[in-house]
Formats: structure tokens, C-alpha cells, sequence
């Protein structure tokens, strides 16, 4: 009994780990002075917006930064260095599993001075070959699902074929025209397939209301990505927020 409990604690914990890391996103690039060379010790922030949790780090000699493990969701940029203004970025939005490039390049100022930006997100990733498609929340919440089943919105991806039921012996669901058993379901992080056909449980999947985001990765797969012939789907759920909206209201109303 005393070995079971041990192990139950065991697994727990690493899925608590697990869940941190998973579906996570990553941003980086230069910073460079008016004269596109590289500054060293540039302290980069990325504050997301909804939480006001915050991640930094500091550029290397070559004026690369990176900050890995973001939660999906929007974010404000601040760049500082001695000598340079202070620059802010709005309006970058990390989806799930992104990786984006955004560069930084730095006005001669005062520390106190600040140069604001608003811009998107570079649509394009640089980073790897990665192709994919993501479904967002506001496609989870307002498209009608009559199995109220998040996994098969799938089938909104390109590259999908077939009806988007989950993994099994019958399931006509393809990606890439790989076999529905090679397709790998990961919900924050956590490989949710199981079993000889590599079935998706409910137990595993959050319901539609809980559900943040998922993206469909169809091409230039890399090593993290196993077990699978076709394509992923990497899900995550919804993380917390400082703001107590219509749509928390909503969710309570329905748990009642």
C-alpha cells in the first residue's frame, strides 16, 4: 500500500513538472545599437500581460537572448542597457509550441528615456521548419461541437483527413495520411495516447471550457516529438488570469 501511494506521489509530481513545461512557447533574437552592432548585457523581460508573470534574461556577447517556457498567451517586451533608451514592445502574442524571432534594436539615450512599439508578432517562423496550424480559443468556444470534444476541431487544420475522433481501432482520422495510431496527443506537455491503438482517453483531456489552445503539427517535427507517423496535436489548457471576466463567470455558472 505504502509502495502504491509512493508512486502515485511519484507520478504526480512529475506531471506537475510536466505541465509546466508543456505546450510552452520561447522568444529570442538580437539586440543591436543604431548601427547594427551587437550589445552585450542587454536585460530583456517578457511580462505576460493576463498573469503579470514575468521571465528575463540577459543577451551574450554575440547580442543573442532567448527566454524560454512561456505560457501561451500576450506579452509585453522591455529591453534595457546602460547607455541605450529603454525600449517596450506590445502586441506579441506567443501561441502554443512557438518558437518567434524578434529582434531589438536600441536608440543612444538616457536609461530613463523609453521608445514604445506596438507591432505584431512575426508571422513566419525562422527558427526550424516546423509547420502547423493552431486552433484558438475563441474557434474551441464558438464553433459548434455536438460531442463537446476539443480534440476533434482538428480537423480544421490542413493536412488532416478523415472525421477528427480520437485515436482507435475504428478511428478514420489521418494527419499527412499517417496512420490514426501514429497520430501523438499531448495535453500540457503529457503524452495522452495509451495502449496498443494509441487511444485517447476523456479522462485525459480537459473539457472545452478549460481548454486554451491546441496546435496541429504537420510538418518538420523534431526530436522532442515520438512515437508517431503523421503529425501531432499539442493542447493546452487554460491558465489563470488577474482579471475576473464574463467569460470566468460564464464557466462558474456552468459548474453549478
Amino acid at each position: 500500500m505504502r509502495r502504491t501511494l509512493a508512486s502515485f506521489v511519484f507520478s504526480l509530481c512529475l506531471s506537475l513538472v510536466a505541465y509546466g513545461q508543456g505546450g510552452s512557447g520561447s522568444i529570442g533574437g538580437k539586440v543591436t545599437d543604431p548601427n547594427g552592432q551587437t550589445i552585450a548585457g542587454a536585460k530583456v523581460t517578457a511580462t505576460n500581460t493576463d498573469t503579470n508573470i514575468s521571465a528575463d534574461t540577459v543577451s551574450t556577447e554575440a547580442g543573442d537572448y532567448q527566454i524560454i517556457q512561456l505560457v501561451p498567451g500576450p506579452y509585453l517586451l522591455v529591453v534595457e542597457a546602460p547607455n541605450f533608451k529603454k525600449l517596450e514592445r506590445t502586441g506579441v502574442t506567443v501561441q502554443v509550441a512557438d518558437r518567434l524571432t524578434i529582434d531589438f534594436p536600441l536608440e543612444v539615450g538616457a536609461v530613463n528615456e523609453t521608445v514604445s512599439v506596438t507591432a505584431e508578432a512575426p508571422l513566419l517562423r525562422t527558427q526550424d521548419a516546423q509547420t502547423g496550424e493552431v486552433i484558438d480559443n475563441k474557434q474551441i468556444q464558438n464553433l459548434p461541437q455536438i460531442n463537446r470534444d476539443p480534440l476533434q476541431l482538428l480537423i480544421l487544420a490542413g493536412n488532416v483527413q478523415g472525421d477528427g475522433s480520437r485515436a482507435e481501432g475504428n478511428s478514420d482520422t489521418r494527419i499527412n495520411g499517417g496512420r490514426t495510431q501514429g497520430v501523438e496527443y499531448l495535453v500540457d506537455g503529457i503524452a495522452a495516447g495509451q495502449g496498443r491503438d494509441h487511444g485517447v482517453s476523456s479522462v485525459f483531456v480537459p473539457n472545452m471550457d478549460a481548454v486554451a489552445e491546441f496546435k496541429v503539427i504537420t510538418n518538420g517535427i523534431s526530436a522532442e516529438y515520438g512515437r508517431l507517423s503523421g503529425g501531432a496535436v499539442e493542447l493546452v489548457s487554460l491558465s489563470g488570469s488577474n482579471s475576473f471576466t464574463d467569460k470566468c463567470l460564464s464557466i462558474c455558472r456552468k459548474t453549478r
